[in-house]
């Protein structure tokens, strides 16, 4: 995340839900930076905590890298809490153990599902200039579930990739 940050000129923010502190240097709680926000900069703590049930809230990367980090026991307990407090638009696990990736695929209500970062499905990224809403279908871009008519019936598509480009970049 701090490279992600250095990359871009800038510092990043980290919410952690309480009792993952431990996985977060202890000084970026105490450390105040300059977060850029889309009011301009302000200058908060590196990193806070945050109740379990703020999992769902989304953050603003205005250009400051912006993550919830919450630590838990398992892949299912992860695919429980993302079914149950996202919004279920982009998952991802990181993990080299191609039946756990199965399992997770087959669990996590997400119609993206990936392995690595989730940015390729924000047509930001994957059409470089910025989303036009609606009308990216036109040029590409991949929507949730979007329903695809066929001769006899609708039906909605999951997408999955795999990435295995450690150097592959936001």
């Amino acid at each position: 995340l701090k490279a992600a940050a250095d990359a871009l000129e800038t510092e990043p923010k980290v919410h952690v839900v309480a009792g993952a502190e431990s996985a977060v240097p202890e000084a970026w709680f105490t450390e105040e930076v300059k977060i850029d926000r889309s009011e301009g900069p302000v200058i908060e703590p590196r990193a806070e905590s945050i109740d379990v049930a703020d999992l769902g809230v989304e953050w603003e990367w205005e250009k400051s890298p912006e993550i919830t980090l919450v630590a838990v026991e398992s892949v299912d307990q992860a695919v429980e809490l993302f079914n149950g407090m996202s919004p279920r638009f982009a998952a991802s696990l990181v993990s080299d153990d191609r039946a756990e990736q199965d399992a997770f695929f087959a669990a996590v209500d997400s119609p993206f599902v990936g392995d690595g970062f989730t940015r390729w499905v924000d047509g930001q990224y994957a059409l470089n200039q910025p989303e036009l809403g609606l009308s990216n279908w036109q040029f590409g871009r991949l929507f949730a579930r979007g329903g695809v008519l066929s001769g006899a019936s609708v039906f909605t598509v999951r997408t999955r990739a795999t990435q295995d480009d450690s150097n592959l970049r936001r």
